[in-house]
């Protein structure tokens, strides 16, 4: 046996507290949730320095927070994402063509492999998410809001 034991009732208790806590608060829940999408900005933009070595445009400017959401209208969501119109080649890569005498119409010479930056930092982000989300779980606790 461990030291640890709980029941299902202590369990659904729990689960039932937490979900009158995000319905109490949704003020601090979304100012919670900007910060953290403001912090994997951050992230995304440093390992995005480390990787694309060459001009790639806009790229760096067209980094973007959007707003917090529910999904589905349980869990709470923020993106960070790339508005830039290339943004897409940069991060999944993209086919090596040449010039043609047409528009589209050119050869295939080769391929560029995409740098993957955002699946990378958010795996390099999970960490320090769930920290920051336990820490933010135990400020409303202490508070007295659940």
């Amino acid at each position: 046996m461990s030291d640890c034991d709980f029941s299902d009732k202590e369990l659904k208790k729990l689960a039932k507290d937490l979900e009158e806590i995000t319905k109490k608060a949704p003020r601090e829940t979304k100012k919670f949730m900007a910060k953290e999408g403001t912090k994997l900005k951050s992230v995304v933009k440093s390992l995005a320095k480390t990787r694309v070595q060459v001009d790639s445009g806009n790229y760096m400017k067209h980094l973007k927070r959007g707003k917090p959401y529910q999904y589905r209208g349980l869990d709470w969501s923020i993106r960070v994402y790339n508005s830039s119109n290339h943004g897409h080649l940069i991060e999944d890569g993209h086919d090596i063509v040449a010039r043609g005498s047409k528009r589209g119409k050119g050869k295939k010479v080769g391929y560029k492999n995409g740098y993957h930056i955002q699946a990378d930092a958010q795996r390099r982000f999970m960490n320090t998410y769930i920290k920051d989300a336990m820490d933010f779980l135990d400020e409303l606790l202490n508070k007295g809001l659940g």
